[in-house]
């Protein structure tokens, strides 16, 4: 569905599973990005925080024009059939945002995936991630870095002809880098439109263009071209 003034933007939780909250009194917690939330208005949209829950979704989405698939802890191996070889990742966020990515393709929303959203559209695509870029694929380019946690960057290069370089206005950038994951084999229906100097995707779309999704954080980053990231996917959701 279209809104007729601001496109209803759903935004994926990150979430700490109870275990690992027990401070907390073994509750698990739900939290948002202050500045995705912030990237949604200036981008002309409104924000609809989405709870990790399974029974949400048939609920809300025929609100929604639009979902964002967000950043955080790592998908769990089992989710594109592997074993886990030291990160378990959060298998139950991965299956409330397979669905979430599966009733957004049926209701043909347009979806934006960011860091770990890229990752599980990969794997919704049926595709498969590097558990651990330094142990596994070793490179010269710094994907992520400690001590500059969202300040490493490296170059990137976006095919012109692609949506996200259109969306983009740009096809030569700079970008932030803060994974230590990244995706190995490409799901079927998914082409990569963007790499970095090492040759490892950053950039995803769908065929019929209605997905588009980085490894980057947009959202951490005030220059223009991404900062028009947000507007284009917001506008596109008009649509």
């Amino acid at each position: 569905m279209a809104s007729e003034t601001h496109p209803k933007i759903g935004i994926t939780a990150n979430w700490f599973p109870p275990e690992t909250r027990s401070h907390y009194n073994g509750k698990a917690l739900h939290f948002f990005d202050d500045q995705m939330v912030q990237a949604v208005v200036t981008g002309g949209g409104i924000p609809w925080l989405l709870p990790n829950c399974l029974d949400t979704v048939d609920s809300i989405l025929p609100h929604l024009d639009g979902l964002i698939v967000t950043g955080g802890a790592d998908v769990a191996p089992e989710s594109y059939g592997e074993y886990s070889h030291r990160w378990p990742g959060q298998r139950a966020r991965d299956v409330v945002e397979l669905r979430w990515i599966s009733e957004a393709q049926d209701a043909d929303l347009p979806v934006l995936g960011i860091c770990r959203g890229i990752q599980i559209i990969n794997v919704a695509f049926g595709g498969t991630l590097f558990q651990d870029l330094p142990s596994i694929r070793s490179s010269s380019t710094e994907h992520r870095n400690a001590e500059l946690y969202d300040r490493c960057e490296h170059a990137m290069r976006v095919d012109k002809a692609s949506r996200l370089a259109e969306w983009l206005g740009a096809s030569d950038l700079m970008v932030n880098s803060v994974h230590h994951q990244g995706i190995r084999d490409v799901g079927v229906g998914l082409r990569v439109v963007a790499e970095a100097p090492d040759g490892l995707v950053e950039g995803l779309e769908s065929e019929d263009g209605r997905i588009v999704a980085v490894q980057w954080h947009p959202e951490w980053d005030e220059r223009q071209p991404q900062l028009r990231l947000f507007h284009s996917f917001i506008r596109a959701c008009h649509s």
